[in-house]
């Protein structure tokens, strides 16, 4: 079902692409050039009976990509290697929500609860091909995941080649993977994925922030 911008919730297959809907509301220009930068979190609900799989994928036009990595190095604590949600504070944690609510990036939430004996690496795929194909459609170039190693990266890379040749992607998207600490855009990512898991422990203010203030699409697989 869908509710209203800029919090747009999705069970099916989504016919609209972000991008159009982000330059509809006064992002760049149609044909500018985009990225993405993606993120997973797996995490449990409520009860502690189902694991989620979450895969976020945030949209960032070329033209603010600079400011948006000063503003998450910014947010980087003293010592550490990057920006990470689960070792935030709460105080760091809404401090990272408000400035990509500042921020004119454009998150695409793909999450799925795994039915009981499903793996992670299927639930990854699952949420990454819905992904892929819309950014495809949203006219982005160039997606960067943070890398999970070499023979993951791997299984991320043949997926593509895979949609590519069933002709389930037929754009000409290029998926690259970079480690977490050498992307300050990666922490986009995390960050809406940290945020979207914490209403599993009850901490729902984070998330109806971005929700609130932000062009958001979810899809539930």
């Amino acid at each position: 079902r869908n509710t209203k911008s800029p919090h747009r919730q999705s069970t099916g297959a989504s016919p609209a692409p972000t991008y159009a809907a982000c330059v509809a509301l006064g992002s760049p220009a149609e044909g500018a050039t985009v990225f993405a930068y993606i993120d997973e979190s797996i995490a449990y609900d409520a009860m502690a009976s189902q694991r989620i799989y979450t895969l976020v994928a945030v949209l960032v036009p070329y033209e603010v990509i600079d400011h948006a990595r000063h503003h998450m190095v910014t947010l980087r604590p003293r010592g550490a290697k990057k920006l990470h949600w689960h070792a935030a504070s709460p105080e760091l944690r809404l401090q990272i929500a408000e400035t990509l609510t500042e921020l004119e990036v454009f998150p695409v939430l793909c999450q799925r609860a795994q039915p009981q004996g499903e793996s992670e690496e299927r639930g990854r795929r699952i949420c990454l091909k819905r992904s892929l194909s819309i950014l495809g459609r949203s006219g982005v170039s160039l997606a960067t995941a943070e890398s999970r190693g070499p023979a993951q990266d791997r299984r991320d890379i043949a997926l593509v080649k895979h949609l590519r040749s069933s002709r389930w992607l037929e754009s000409r998207l290029t998926l690259m993977h970079a480690p977490g600490p050498s992307e300050p855009l990666l922490w986009l990512a995390d960050a809406v994925c940290g945020a979207s898991t914490a209403r599993f422990a009850g901490h729902d203010d984070y998330f109806d922030l971005l929700a609130r203030r932000m062009q958001l699409e979810v899809h539930h697989l």
